[in-house]
This record gives C-alpha cells, structure tokens and sequence, in this order.
C-alpha cells in the first residue's frame, strides 16, 4: 500500500491515499510561480479540500471554485466556511472543523490542529472575516499520519502533539512567506521537527527560488543531531509513501 505526495509551491500539497482518494490541502494557484495549474478550471477531480485558514497563499480564494468544479468536501473553519457559502458552495460541500475536532471522510479522518497565525478574508461586500488557523493531520487508510503544519509559529505543544499523534510525515513551514515577515523560520521549524519527531520531514511555504531555505533546514536538523530523515521535493514531483517508511521519488 502507497500513499502518494507532491507538493506545489507555499503550502499546496496534493496526498493520493492508499485507496485513491485525493486530498488538496491548501489550493494556491494565482501567482504561485510553482503551481502547475495555471488556472483553477484546470483541477478536474478532487475528493477533499482541507484549507488550514484565511489567506490568500493559502488558496482560500480558489477554494470554492475548486469544490463546485469537482464536487469535493471543503474542510475548513468557520470564515473559511462563510466565504465559501457566499461564493455558491452547497452546505452539504462544507465540514467544519475547529482545534481538537475530528473528522471522517470515507475512509480517512481529519484531525484539527492548533496553529498560531491569523486568519483573516475578505468578503465580496469589503468586510472581514475572522477565526483560527490551524493545521491538519491526516489519517489515512492504513491511518498513516501526515501533518501538514499550515502556517503558524513555533509553539511548544508540538512535543505533545508529537507524543500524542505520532505523525509519519510532517509538513513544515519554514519562512517563505508570499508577503511581510514569516511566522516561523527554518531554524524554529528544525526545532519544531525535533519536538513533533515524525519519520520525515518535508519543508513547505516557500518558493522554489527559495530553495535556500530548505537547504538551511535540514543543516539545522543536522545540528541537532537528529535521526529524523528529511526530502526536499521539487514542484511537481511525485513521490511515494509506504506504511512502512519508505520513501521514492517517481517522477
């Protein structure tokens, strides 16, 4: 049984799990120079979308789009939800999930995660809209555990989380914000690697022209003397997951 990733730039991540259900976590297309999409017509099928808050690097912009054009559910937040319903998506399309809850979804369940960042968007009529961030654990089918961190700064309950949910693969920002400063850096998402202690780590939320970054997060986990085996992947790629452990890049 494999589970497969590939990774779009900031924090657009599309999983295929072991029964072919697809995940899109975070659906930046315009102005993601990495995003193979170049339009959000160009995403045909999708099963669910999970949106970790309100920001436009984060896809909340596209995501209704992509819900109606695939008949997918949205996973996401309470502003998250209100701006999806005013662009046309059906209740029956929209699952809300806050911190602590989880949720199911044919076969794979959905765990909401505390995340320190803002989440603010704005809404046809000019106001804003507010609620949490958070990120995500995704449990799969064989409940294979991948942790996208959406975006957030470093905080200490990652150590619990990591005592507590055992995440196989963690996907960590690392400071490649689209606009303004970061919330976490490389060298706080290396710590936060150590304290969530998953068998791979993935840096993610940064562009490719970037790649600096990346590079200075795994020197950092190499410092801290760390056995926790780490992937840059390139946009676009594909690489595979098995449940137990192992990872190929097969495109």
């Amino acid at each position: 049984m494999a589970i497969l990733l590939r990774w779009f730039g900031y924090s657009f991540v599309e999983i295929i799990s072991e029964k072919g259900k697809k995940i899109l976590i975070d659906p930046f297309i315009t102005d993601n120079k990495d995003c193979p999409f170049k339009n959000i017509n160009d995403i045909k099928e999708a099963d669910l979308i999970l949106v970790t808050h309100g920001s436009r690097d984060h896809g909340v912009y596209e995501a209704p789009q992509i819900v109606k054009n695939t008949d997918a559910i949205l996973c996401c937040a309470h502003d998250v939800a209100a701006y999806a319903r005013m662009n046309g998506v059906k209740e029956d399309q929209i699952s809300f999930i806050c911190h602590g809850n989880v949720r199911e979804y044919f076969g794979l369940k959905i765990r909401g995660m505390e995340a320190v960042h803002g989440s603010w968007i704005t809404s046809p009529d000019g106001s804003y809209l507010s609620y949490g961030a958070m990120g995500f654990i995704v449990h799969t089918e064989s409940n294979f555990r991948i942790y996208h961190l959406g975006d957030t700064s470093i905080i200490k309950n990652f150590e619990i989380f990591g005592q507590l949910y055992k995440p196989n693969i963690a996907l960590l920002p690392i400071g490649g914000a689209l606009r303004g400063a970061p919330q976490m850096h490389y060298n706080e998402a290396a710590l936060s690697t150590l304290w969530l202690s998953p068998d791979i780590a993935i840096p993610i939320h940064y562009e490719s022209s970037k790649a600096h970054l990346a590079e200075k997060f795994v020197e950092c986990l190499k410092i801290l003397d760390t056995p926790i085996k780490t992937e840059i992947i390139r946009p676009g790629e594909t690489y595979k997951f098995d449940v137990q452990i192992t990872c190929e890049k097969i495109q």
